[in-house]
Protein backbone atom coordinates (compact mmCIF):
# COMPACT_ATOMS: atom_id res chain seq x y z
CA UNK A 1 0.00 0.00 0.00
CA UNK A 2 1.50 3.34 -0.94
CA UNK A 3 1.40 6.02 1.27
CA UNK A 4 2.73 9.65 1.17
CA UNK A 5 4.45 10.92 -2.20
CA UNK A 6 5.70 8.61 -4.83
CA UNK A 7 7.72 9.53 -7.44
CA UNK A 8 8.00 8.69 -10.84
CA UNK A 9 9.43 11.23 -12.78
CA UNK A 10 12.16 8.99 -13.74
CA UNK A 11 10.21 6.20 -15.67
CA UNK A 12 9.46 7.48 -19.15
CA UNK A 13 8.81 4.22 -21.01
CA UNK A 14 6.01 3.07 -19.15
CA UNK A 15 2.61 2.76 -21.00
CA UNK A 16 0.33 0.84 -18.12
CA UNK A 17 0.50 2.94 -14.72
CA UNK A 18 -2.23 1.07 -12.46
CA UNK A 19 -2.25 2.52 -8.38
CA UNK A 20 -5.83 2.04 -7.55
CA UNK A 21 -7.13 2.21 -4.37
CA UNK A 22 -4.50 3.58 -2.74
CA UNK A 23 -6.11 5.44 0.08
CA UNK A 24 -2.67 6.76 1.98
CA UNK A 25 -1.44 8.31 -1.17
CA UNK A 26 -0.93 11.90 -1.04
CA UNK A 27 0.92 13.36 -3.62
CA UNK A 28 1.81 11.54 -7.51
CA UNK A 29 5.09 13.10 -9.34
CA UNK A 30 4.44 11.93 -13.12
CA UNK A 31 7.22 11.96 -15.86
CA UNK A 32 7.41 14.16 -18.21
CA UNK A 33 7.09 11.81 -21.18
CA UNK A 34 5.82 11.26 -24.92
CA UNK A 35 5.23 7.60 -24.74
CA UNK A 36 2.13 6.56 -25.38
CA UNK A 37 0.00 5.25 -21.91
CA UNK A 38 -2.85 3.04 -23.08
CA UNK A 39 -3.98 2.88 -19.24
CA UNK A 40 -3.56 4.99 -16.26
CA UNK A 41 -5.52 3.74 -13.57
CA UNK A 42 -5.35 5.62 -9.72
CA UNK A 43 -9.22 5.07 -8.89
CA UNK A 44 -10.23 5.67 -4.95
CA UNK A 45 -6.74 6.64 -4.20
CA UNK A 46 -6.46 9.60 -1.73
CA UNK A 47 -4.81 12.11 -3.44
CA UNK A 48 -6.09 16.03 -3.23
CA UNK A 49 -4.31 17.14 -6.64
CA UNK A 50 -3.62 15.13 -10.01
CA UNK A 51 -0.81 17.12 -12.19
CA UNK A 52 -0.41 14.59 -15.20
CA UNK A 53 0.34 17.60 -17.53
CA UNK A 54 3.97 15.90 -18.43
CA UNK A 55 1.75 13.03 -19.94
CA UNK A 56 1.81 13.92 -23.70
CA UNK A 57 1.37 10.36 -24.98
CA UNK A 58 -2.06 9.99 -22.54
CA UNK A 59 -5.19 8.24 -23.95
CA UNK A 60 -7.21 4.70 -24.00
CA UNK A 61 -8.47 4.47 -20.15
CA UNK A 62 -8.24 6.61 -18.05
CA UNK A 63 -9.77 6.35 -14.40
CA UNK A 64 -9.70 8.59 -10.68
CA UNK A 65 -12.84 7.34 -10.15
CA UNK A 66 -13.65 6.86 -6.47
CA UNK A 67 -10.83 9.44 -5.62
CA UNK A 68 -13.49 11.18 -2.88
CA UNK A 69 -10.29 14.12 -2.14
CA UNK A 70 -9.46 14.64 -5.26
CA UNK A 71 -10.19 18.37 -6.34
CA UNK A 72 -7.91 19.62 -8.79
CA UNK A 73 -6.87 17.35 -11.70
CA UNK A 74 -4.52 18.50 -14.49
CA UNK A 75 -4.51 17.19 -17.30
CA UNK A 76 -1.49 17.19 -20.63
CA UNK A 77 -1.70 18.23 -24.51
CA UNK A 78 -2.31 15.05 -25.90
CA UNK A 79 -3.55 13.60 -29.57
CA UNK A 80 -4.03 10.17 -28.51
CA UNK A 81 -7.55 8.68 -28.68
CA UNK A 82 -9.52 7.80 -25.26
CA UNK A 83 -11.52 4.83 -25.11
CA UNK A 84 -12.63 5.73 -21.34
CA UNK A 85 -12.33 8.63 -19.22
CA UNK A 86 -13.86 8.19 -15.66
CA UNK A 87 -13.01 11.33 -13.34
CA UNK A 88 -16.51 10.58 -11.55
CA UNK A 89 -17.02 10.42 -7.82
CA UNK A 90 -14.27 12.60 -6.75
CA UNK A 91 -14.36 16.33 -5.48
CA UNK A 92 -13.24 17.86 -8.39
CA UNK A 93 -13.64 21.59 -7.77
CA UNK A 94 -14.62 25.00 -9.95
CA UNK A 95 -13.60 24.28 -13.69
CA UNK A 96 -11.88 21.30 -15.11
CA UNK A 97 -9.85 21.92 -18.29
CA UNK A 98 -9.95 18.96 -20.53
CA UNK A 99 -9.08 21.00 -24.08
CA UNK A 100 -6.05 19.20 -24.24
CA UNK A 101 -7.16 15.85 -24.78
CA UNK A 102 -7.82 16.08 -29.17
CA UNK A 103 -8.68 12.61 -28.65
CA UNK A 104 -11.18 12.77 -26.41
CA UNK A 105 -14.00 10.08 -27.17
CA UNK A 106 -15.17 6.85 -26.20
CA UNK A 107 -17.11 6.73 -22.44
CA UNK A 108 -16.73 10.09 -20.44
CA UNK A 109 -18.45 10.41 -16.58
CA UNK A 110 -17.47 13.45 -15.23
CA UNK A 111 -20.57 12.76 -12.58
CA UNK A 112 -20.83 13.49 -8.99
CA UNK A 113 -18.53 15.85 -8.51
CA UNK A 114 -20.84 18.32 -6.72
CA UNK A 115 -18.08 21.38 -6.59
CA UNK A 116 -17.28 21.18 -10.49
CA UNK A 117 -18.87 24.04 -11.80
CA UNK A 118 -17.31 24.30 -15.79
CA UNK A 119 -15.94 22.37 -17.76
CA UNK A 120 -13.80 23.27 -20.98
CA UNK A 121 -14.33 20.56 -23.74
CA UNK A 122 -11.29 19.56 -26.17
CA UNK A 123 -12.16 20.00 -30.12
CA UNK A 124 -11.76 16.87 -31.12
CA UNK A 125 -13.76 14.57 -33.71
CA UNK A 126 -13.80 11.54 -31.87
CA UNK A 127 -17.43 9.90 -31.26
CA UNK A 128 -18.79 8.83 -28.01
CA UNK A 129 -20.50 6.54 -25.97
CA UNK A 130 -21.47 8.50 -22.90
CA UNK A 131 -21.06 12.01 -22.04
CA UNK A 132 -22.01 12.30 -18.07
CA UNK A 133 -22.19 15.56 -16.06
CA UNK A 134 -24.84 13.79 -13.97
CA UNK A 135 -25.11 15.76 -10.04
CA UNK A 136 -22.06 18.35 -10.66
CA UNK A 137 -22.61 22.05 -10.40
CA UNK A 138 -22.04 22.82 -13.70
CA UNK A 139 -23.49 25.94 -16.05
CA UNK A 140 -23.47 25.82 -19.56
CA UNK A 141 -20.39 25.12 -21.00
CA UNK A 142 -20.18 24.41 -24.30
CA UNK A 143 -20.14 21.43 -26.51
CA UNK A 144 -19.63 22.47 -29.88
CA UNK A 145 -15.44 21.63 -30.27
CA UNK A 146 -16.51 18.11 -29.50
CA UNK A 147 -18.16 17.97 -33.11
CA UNK A 148 -19.74 14.40 -33.22
CA UNK A 149 -20.78 14.20 -29.57
CA UNK A 150 -24.22 12.88 -30.65
CA UNK A 151 -23.07 11.26 -34.02
CA UNK A 152 -22.97 7.53 -33.00
CA UNK A 153 -25.31 4.99 -32.12
CA UNK A 154 -26.69 4.59 -29.00
CA UNK A 155 -24.96 7.59 -27.23
CA UNK A 156 -26.28 8.73 -24.28
CA UNK A 157 -25.71 12.40 -23.14
CA UNK A 158 -26.62 13.46 -19.75
CA UNK A 159 -26.97 16.84 -17.41
CA UNK A 160 -29.09 15.35 -14.85
CA UNK A 161 -29.46 17.60 -11.78
CA UNK A 162 -26.72 19.94 -12.27
CA UNK A 163 -29.54 22.97 -10.93
CA UNK A 164 -29.29 24.62 -14.73
CA UNK A 165 -31.73 27.36 -15.25
CA UNK A 166 -34.10 27.38 -18.22
CA UNK A 167 -31.84 29.37 -20.16
CA UNK A 168 -28.66 26.85 -19.54
CA UNK A 169 -30.97 23.86 -20.50
CA UNK A 170 -32.59 25.85 -22.99
CA UNK A 171 -29.27 26.65 -24.49
CA UNK A 172 -27.57 23.06 -24.59
CA UNK A 173 -30.95 21.87 -26.66
CA UNK A 174 -29.97 23.88 -29.35
CA UNK A 175 -26.18 23.64 -28.97
CA UNK A 176 -27.55 19.47 -29.58
CA UNK A 177 -29.98 20.33 -32.22
CA UNK A 178 -27.44 22.18 -34.42
CA UNK A 179 -24.56 20.03 -33.79
CA UNK A 180 -26.81 16.57 -34.65
CA UNK A 181 -27.82 14.90 -37.69
CA UNK A 182 -30.25 11.89 -37.99
CA UNK A 183 -29.67 8.46 -39.25
CA UNK A 184 -28.00 7.17 -35.75
CA UNK A 185 -30.40 5.16 -33.67
CA UNK A 186 -31.24 5.12 -29.82
CA UNK A 187 -29.79 7.77 -28.78
CA UNK A 188 -30.75 9.55 -25.28
CA UNK A 189 -30.38 13.44 -23.85
CA UNK A 190 -31.13 13.48 -19.84
CA UNK A 191 -31.66 17.00 -18.56
CA UNK A 192 -34.05 16.47 -15.79
CA UNK A 193 -33.94 16.01 -12.20
CA UNK A 194 -32.87 19.59 -10.42
CA UNK A 195 -32.90 21.26 -14.01
CA UNK A 196 -35.39 23.77 -15.03
CA UNK A 197 -37.62 22.88 -17.75
CA UNK A 198 -36.64 24.32 -21.17
CA UNK A 199 -39.01 26.97 -22.49
CA UNK A 200 -39.42 28.54 -25.81
CA UNK A 201 -37.61 31.77 -25.00
CA UNK A 202 -35.18 31.86 -21.97
CA UNK A 203 -32.05 33.03 -23.01
CA UNK A 204 -33.13 34.21 -25.89
CA UNK A 205 -32.80 30.10 -26.96
CA UNK A 206 -36.05 27.82 -27.89
CA UNK A 207 -35.76 25.49 -25.93
CA UNK A 208 -39.05 23.44 -26.77
CA UNK A 209 -38.27 23.32 -30.59
CA UNK A 210 -35.12 21.86 -30.14
CA UNK A 211 -36.11 19.33 -27.99
CA UNK A 212 -38.95 18.26 -30.69
CA UNK A 213 -35.95 18.50 -33.48
CA UNK A 214 -34.36 16.19 -31.70
CA UNK A 215 -36.83 13.74 -30.91
CA UNK A 216 -37.24 13.60 -34.83
CA UNK A 217 -33.71 12.82 -35.02
CA UNK A 218 -34.62 9.33 -33.21
CA UNK A 219 -33.44 11.60 -29.35
CA UNK A 220 -34.67 10.01 -26.77
CA UNK A 221 -34.87 13.80 -24.50
CA UNK A 222 -36.00 13.31 -20.96
CA UNK A 223 -36.45 17.23 -19.17
CA UNK A 224 -38.35 18.67 -16.59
Amino acid sequence: QLQGNFNWSNLLNVTDFICSYAIDLDVLTSPTTSTVMTNFDVQGSGMTLLNISGLTGLGGSFDCNLAGNLTTLTTPISSEVFTNFNASRCDLTGTLDLSGLTGLGGAVDLSNNANLTDIVCPATTQTFSIFNTVGNSVNYFDLSPMTNLTESIGVTISFTSNALTAAEVNQFLVDLDTMSTGGFATRTILIAGTNAAPDGSSGGFDGTTAKANLITKTFTVTTN
